[in-house]
């Protein structure tokens, strides 16, 4: 029997962040290849112009079957709320949800679902437990669209394959991310350190992958996840690809992939850098005041950049020194 757990706002982030994890998310029923997440939503076509509903309809984690596609998951998913949906057996994609239908708003409206926040290529039923494309950590989020998809970053015509954002927990990512820059470096507190990256794509038809120290696309070195977790040393290089020929994407018009470089790097970049901001000013001396007065932590670095006056120790003199340093006193 399947299992499906509403997710409360006050578990909602814990479980983005563990199903974020290459690491497989533990299975409700021992018997089962995992869990998946289920949302479904519509942010376009408002209730005040008329559709039946609009927001966040369903958000929920639910056990795998061996035998589950993704149609499987999303009808299971309507029946057991008892909700009506009109699935096109033809084409294989879902026609209305809810009361809510496709061409409802104009002739352009319909419902798409992404896998790991990637528009898929083929009818639900290509993806599959069985044959991989289906499996435990995964992110289905079925939209609703009233332009096609480009309102919701689904563009057949844009061979645009940058991404829109890069989101990084446990490292400062050096410069601040610009679509169009290619290369940065994650500064981390200590030699090794457990990382977070969520890219998103501009035109999420285009596949996102992430890869450690060797950048492989044309072998399956690395998973299609929605975000990635996992350990980072100095020294190493983290690879983030859009759009590898190599991928499945609807896109038919000519591209070009786009290849990001993070090189992994424990050293401050900017010395008595205290706060770690990336730059050398009076905050630093400040931030010595509130660790002395237990207000506030320093990271293994910071506690490096601290001993300013290189007696081996930090404490008061040291932010003494740097505010001399800052007057150009010493």
């Amino acid at each position: 029997m399947k299992t499906y757990t509403k997710l409360t706002s006050s578990v909602l982030a814990a479980t983005m962040l563990a199903a974020a994890s290459l690491t497989a998310v533990s299975a409700v029923e021992d018997n089962t290849p995992g869990t998946v997440r289920v949302i479904v939503r519509n942010d376009v076509y408002s209730a005040q112009n008329g559709a039946d509903w609009d927001g966040v309809l369903i958000d929920e984690i639910v056990s795998l079957d061996d035998n589950d596609s993704v149609t499987s998951v999303m009808k299971g998913v309507f029946e057991s709320y008892e909700m009506d949906y009109t699935f096109s057996d033809s084409y294989k994609y879902f026609q209305s949800v809810n009361g809510l239908d496709e061409y409802e708003n104009n002739g352009s409206g319909g419902w798409m679902i992404t896998l790991n926040d990637w528009f898929t290529a083929q009818g639900t039923d290509a993806y599959t437990v069985q044959n991989g494309k289906l499996k435990d950590g995964d992110e289905l989020c079925m939209q609703y669209s009233c332009s096609w998809g480009a309102d919701i970053s689904s563009m057949w015509s844009d061979s645009t394959t940058t991404l829109s954002s890069l989101e990084v927990t446990g490292a400062q990512l050096e410069p601040e991310f610009s679509a169009d820059n290619k290369e940065y470096t994650l500064r981390i507190d200590s030699n090794t350190a457990e990382i977070l990256l969520t890219p998103t794509a501009y035109n999420k038809n285009f596949q996102v992958r992430i890869y450690k120290n060797e950048y492989t696309p044309e072998s399956s070195g690395s998973e299609l996840v929605k975000s990635r977790s996992f350990e980072v040393e100095n020294g190493d290089t983290v690879y983030i690809g859009v759009a590898n020929p190599n991928w499945e994407t609807m896109n038919s018009m000519p591209y070009e992939e786009t290849v990001y470089k993070l090189s992994v790097s424990s050293e401050v970049s900017v010395q008595y850098d205290v706060n770690g901001d990336g730059a050398f000013d009076i905050n630093d001396a400040t931030a010595i005041q509130l660790y002395l007065a237990d207000l506030d932590t320093l990271s293994e670095n910071g506690l490096n950049a601290a001993d300013a006056n290189g007696d081996g120790s930090v404490d008061i003199n040291d932010a003494t020194h740097i505010q001399l340093m800052l007057a150009e006193l010493v």
